[in-house]
């Protein structure tokens, strides 16, 4: 099963993905926003674990380029990471060619509940440096976040960003999410203290600004 939108398909990882997966945590500008661990080589373990953590997802996709999208790239400066934590200051004026993939990979997208009694899915997205800033992360989380509500049952999505990543946090509000609390200088990065902003939306939130029925 394949999943599109106007540029994007959304498919299942496959074995043929590991070493894409691998090569975006190592990449130097994605790994900070993936997670708060140290900030380090990962090895083949890694990307075993990798493919089992999306494997685990209630939602896991490989992100790539339709092929009618996958000629041209356009290179540009903002984040197209968001999983949990995102960065807005990283700059690539890389492109990258379509693979014999149905498209060129371009990271990936998912939907983790902790609990399910609670219906709280957090949001995981991750691209490579060469696409962001062209819209593609709105376009995938607009989809996600309007399938979990939709086709899934939850009752809100989650997710958190760095508090100095204020275009990020701008496309969420965009999108409907709301900043509901703030942790502050809670993350280490690049020599300095980060706050930690949470952010929500719930689903009649989204069914009111998004379906016209408002179910």
């Amino acid at each position: 099963m394949t999943f599109t939108t106007q540029r994007l398909a959304l498919r299942a990882r496959t074995d043929d993905d590991l070493d894409d997966l691998l090569a975006l945590w190592n990449n130097t500008q994605v790994q900070p926003m993936l997670h708060s661990h140290p900030f380090a080589p990962m090895g083949p373990k890694a990307r075993k674990d990798i493919g089992e953590w999306l494997d685990g997802c209630v939602f896991g996709s490989i992100v790539t380029l339709c092929a009618t999208d996958s000629e041209s790239v356009s290179s540009a400066t903002a984040p197209a990471t968001a999983n949990t934590i995102t960065n807005a200051n990283a700059t690539s004026e890389e492109t990258q060619k379509p693979k014999d993939k149905g498209g060129a990979f371009m990271g990936f997208l998912a939907l983790s509940i902790q609990e399910p009694k609670n219906r709280d899915a957090s949001v995981h997205i991750a691209l490579l440096p060469q696409y962001w800033g062209g819209g593609y992360a709105k376009e995938a989380l607009t989809f996600l976040v309007d399938h979990a509500f939709r086709w899934l049952g939850v009752h809100r999505v989650s997710l958190v960003v760095y508090g100095s990543n204020v275009r990020a946090i701008g496309l969420y509000e965009r999108l409907g999410f709301v900043v509901e609390g703030r942790k502050r200088e809670a993350l280490w990065m690049d020599n300095k203290w980060e706050d930690s902003v949470s952010m929500g939306v719930l689903r009649r939130e989204w069914a009111a600004k998004y379906w016209e029925d408002q179910s």
